[in-house]
């Protein structure tokens, strides 16, 4: 019984945790405060751009931001306004649309890789050499058990 009450409260303690981790707030990313889904937009405009080349279908970036088409296509519509990204349609196939990073898009793009690699160094230096090392493991091994769980739920 003594093995359950301490259980219970690592968990409520892992709980707790993860609540005041997700909760804090960063300030905005970048001089510019772009908006963090717009940040996201162009981040994963960038991994598909990188993965795919330079065509990037719309609904493959709706689908890997896990957004419905309205959504996504309101989206790029306010980050294309911004000079951004630009939408194109397929001179074979009009339906097929792209969308590529613009000049504007692909400086912001680097922007927030240098940001984001500069606090992630920040982070490891404050959390030292062996606790980096520590958490790299302990993230590895959770995200393991989270491709698991989600394999078990979809399943037939």
């Amino acid at each position: 019984m003594i093995l359950l009450a301490q259980n219970q409260q690592q968990i409520a303690e892992l709980k707790a945790a993860f609540y005041r981790f997700r909760g804090a707030k960063l300030p905005p990313p970048m001089k510019k405060k772009m908006r963090p889904s717009d940040i996201m937009l162009l981040m994963s405009l960038k991994d598909l751009e990188e993965k795919c080349g330079a065509a990037v279908r719309v609904s493959a970036l709706g689908k890997i931001l896990h957004l419905a088409p309205s959504t996504i296509s309101l989206m790029l519509k306010e980050v294309e306004q911004a000079g951004l990204v630009e939408r194109y349609a397929d001179p074979a196939d009009k339906r097929r649309v792209y969308v590529r990073a613009t000049q504007k898009g692909q400086e912001a793009q680097r922007e927030v890789m240098q940001e984001h690699e500069a606090m992630l160094t920040g982070f490891a230096e404050y959390l030292g050499e062996e606790d980096t090392a520590d958490l790299i493991r302990i993230l590895r091994r959770a995200e393991v058990y989270v491709s698991k769980i989600k394999e078990e739920r979809h399943t037939c």
